[in-house]
């Protein structure tokens, strides 16, 4: 069930009744919990009760621990809970590319449960909190059900901890008028990131990814920029509409994203992006490999590990790998020199950074490492070269509306995307970015920002195209 569609509002909007006006705290999680298994089945069928074993599983676990601390039980537990994940994800993988068994046979058995890597996680976050004793044990089946399915943040994260989400859970309070006001805000950014700037950024990047046969360095390079800001405001924009349909529901789930692409180092823009994985994989990879205690050698070994276990968890698929691997070559790569970063040292660390995250989306974003490394050669060796070609308007016309599979009626839409992209992502540092716009304690200025969002979205925005979000996949 995607989040921009009539099924989705009706289903929020009977959650939230259903929190506001009723009294009974057992009675609203279970009627929760069987929305939060409707949403599930509605897009997964019959897997819906895979997600219900590893529920029962997690939660016996954790049981476990709140008695017996045991460090071969703990080992046993997580490759309980991962078993599923690696037998959809990863064995089709393993038999294709290293058993060399044609998998495509049984693609209808290993079809990837929606979500499977967000729960999973989830699930193991909360075991391993339990036996590290950083989090009680829940003895409640049904609160710990509600905890891990609860809709708005189940096929795509944010990943919650337990700390954090299991006590909002436990009583559902009725929301304040302050959470409907806010939640409303988040999901119509939300919703405007994903149809205005996202699926018009596809547009440009999907006709040349999915054939890159005749294309030029310049093509290829513009629809790598604009795959990365098709994948964050995809992405963010799921978020968005998750933390505001939780806040319409009184429950308040942690940001995921802090404007990465201001980020002026790769360290700190992983630190920005996805921020409930990339704590998950700091909190239980990074630090029990030994973290930074161990010497710099051993440090930059470790992010490489980490990083190449971020880059498998997006998917089996070589790209992904490489991906991982090139993002922690990155970050091992910088060196900050200085305490003091002036104003220019910055904003050239900003672009530096952008430049380089972009460049490594090729690996995620094409369909293969062949088209991967097509992609890079066109970029570095034929960029300049169509670039100079472009003498005339007549070239620049036919590059743009019939070379890479573009349109005209594309071009007003990408200018306002990209203006809404700009100002969100980058209007703050001005202290006039959307999202202080958008909260502002002055009702004029909110008023006008949400007919602003609304309108474009409708105008412009892909809103009658019910692609679903890019992360639903992973």
């Amino acid at each position: 069930m995607l989040f921009q569609t009539w099924e989705y509002l009706l289903l929020l909007t009977a959650a939230v009744a259903i929190i506001s006006f009723m009294d009974n705290a057992t009675a609203k999680k279970l009627i929760i919990l069987s929305m939060s298994f409707f949403f599930y089945a509605y897009g997964s069928g019959w897997q819906v009760l895979l997600f219900a074993v590893i529920i029962l599983l997690a939660y016996m676990q954790g049981r476990l621990f709140a008695k017996k601390r045991s460090k071969l039980l703990l080992y046993i537990s997580i490759i309980a809970l991962f078993l599923p994940l690696f037998l959809y994800k990863y064995v089709p993988f393993i038999l294709s590319n290293i058993m060399g068994i044609d998998a495509a046979r049984y693609q209808n058995t290993f079809v990837l449960p929606i979500g499977i890597s967000f729960y999973t996680f989830q699930a193991a976050s909360y075991v391993i909190d339990v036996y590290r004793n950083k989090s009680c044990a829940e003895r409640n089946l049904i609160t710990f059900a509600c905890f891990l399915s609860f809709f708005p943040q189940l096929v795509a994260g944010p990943i919650e901890r337990s700390e954090n989400l299991m006590h909002q859970i436990r009583s559902f309070k009725k929301p304040s008028v302050s959470d409907l006001s806010v939640g409303f805000r988040h999901i119509l950014l939300g919703l405007s990131l994903k149809l205005l700037v996202a699926e018009t950024m596809a547009s440009f990047v999907n006709p040349v990814y999915n054939d890159l046969s005749g294309k030029g360095g310049l093509s290829v390079l513009i629809a790598t920029f604009c795959f990365g800001i098709q994948i964050y405001c995809d992405f963010n924009g799921y978020s968005q509409i998750a933390l505001g349909s939780a806040r319409l529901m009184g429950v308040r789930l942690m940001q995921n994203f802090d404007h990465p692409y201001c980020a002026p180092s790769p360290a700190d823009f992983w630190r920005r992006w996805h921020i409930s994985l990339t704590s998950w994989f700091t909190d239980y990879v990074y630090i029990p490999l030994g973290g930074n205690r161990k010497g710099k050698v051993r440090t930059a070994l470790n992010k490489l590990i980490t990083f190449s276990v971020s880059g498998i968890w997006h998917g089996a698929n070589w790209t992904f790998l490489c991906w991982g691997l090139l993002n922690g070559l990155g970050v091992v790569s910088y060196r900050r020199k200085t305490t003091k970063t002036g104003k220019w040292r910055k904003i050239c660390g900003v672009i530096l950074t952008g430049i380089l995250i972009n460049l490594f989306w090729v690996m995620f974003r094409a369909n293969s490492f062949g088209d991967a490394i097509s992609a890079y050669k066109l970029i570095f060796t034929d960029t300049a070269a169509q670039l100079f070609s472009l003498r005339s308007f007549s070239q620049l016309k036919n590059f743009f509306l019939y070379e890479n599979g573009w349109s005209n009626a594309m071009f007003l839409p990408a200018a306002v995307s990209l203006l809404i992209y700009i100002w969100y992502e980058y209007g703050h540092i001005f202290g006039k970015g959307l999202t202080a716009m958008l909260h502002s304690e002055k009702r004029r200025v909110r008023w006008m920002i949400y007919i602003l969002l609304i309108v474009l979205t409708l105008y412009f925005g892909q809103t009658l195209q019910q692609s679903s979000f890019v992360y639903f996949r992973f």
